[in-house]
């Protein structure tokens, strides 16, 4: 079978191992709800990282990991300081040594539960028993070991421990779908795919619901509660994530005034903005400013 594209976020490959996987340090960062067609194992060796998915947020310090099965939408975001691996294994991978992989998916998998009100874990994603547990990380610790030796013939070490990962994913998180299943979720995927296209192209301008479902060709009530139901979040809301991660990469990267910055980002409400900006990077543009120019002359990357 000949899977569609709908990967959103762009991989950065390893060349070496042919997927992403590296030892990443980040000051203080946001990645707005998206997906890819990769297999994500995030491990956290110091720091304090927050996943979301399926409208559950977890909180991830050291020792902790997640892991988060293709096509799944997810975000993540550090307001001051993360230090972790993160592993992306490709869909033609896991093709290639699970052939079926079409007809399962593998429940996600985190080691602490969500921080939401309700306190619980979510159905869709698993807590492991203390073996298993003790098993991932013991794999995560000898990966991270192998990173950063990388000794003479290391891509067999590595591929023996991604091997071994993805055995204990099989034997004790696969969840087997129809081909039914299979092909209504590839249908909304594709469709929130072309709204991501829709919006990364256009996120300068101003677009409305009426925009973005004449686009698509869908009925603007029927699209509002897809969107809902799929990202966790209304159409308004992700629009403003994005423009919101764009202005993040000006205030860093720029000196422009932020009125400016707001402008060429197609951000008009400037107490909205503060107050999103407050939330998701604990403070304001201009102390975001100054802390990573201090973090850049004491711990240049």
């Amino acid at each position: 079978m000949n899977r569609p594209v709908v990967a959103y976020e762009t991989i950065k490959i390893d060349a070496d191992v042919n997927m992403r996987y590296s030892c990443c340090k980040d000051y203080g960062y946001f990645v707005p709800a998206h997906w890819h067609d990769s297999l994500e194992v995030l491990y956290i060796l110091d720091g304090e990282t927050t996943s979301s998915m399926e409208q559950r947020t977890y909180t991830l310090t050291k020792d902790d990991f997640i892991i988060i099965d293709s096509n799944v939408i997810h975000s993540t975001c550090c307001q001051s300081f993360s230090h972790f691996l993160i592993i992306q294994i490709p869909y033609q991978f896991l093709k290639t040594h699970i052939p079926d992989i079409d007809y399962m998916h593998f429940k996600n998998v985190c080691s602490s539960v969500d921080t939401t009100s309700s306190g619980q874990k979510s159905p869709e994603t698993t807590l492991p028993d203390a073996s298993v547990l003790s098993d991932i990380r013991r794999i995560l610790d000898e990966l991270t070991q192998l990173w950063n030796t990388k000794p003479e013939g290391y891509r067999l070490k590595y591929y023996s421990h991604i091997f071994d990962l993805l055995y204990i994913m099989m034997t004790n998180f696969k969840v087997d779908i129809t081909q039914t299943e299979y092909h209504q979720s590839e249908k909304y995927m594709e469709r929130l795919t072309s709204v991501m296209s829709y919006v990364k192209e256009h996120y300068q301008e101003e677009i409305s619901l009426q925009d973005i479902t004449d686009y698509l060709a869908l009925n603007p009530s029927y699209f509002a509660r897809f969107f809902k139901k799929y990202m966790g979040m209304t159409f308004t809301e992700y629009l403003c994530t994005i423009r919101l991660r764009r202005i993040y990469e000006d205030v860093i990267s720029t000196d422009l005034p932020i009125q400016t910055i707001l402008e060429r980002n197609g951000f008009t409400n400037y107490k909205l903005f503060m107050r999103l900006f407050r939330q998701t990077y604990g403070c304001t543009p201009s102390q975001k400013r100054k802390e990573i120019a201090i973090t850049n002359r004491n711990h240049p990357l």
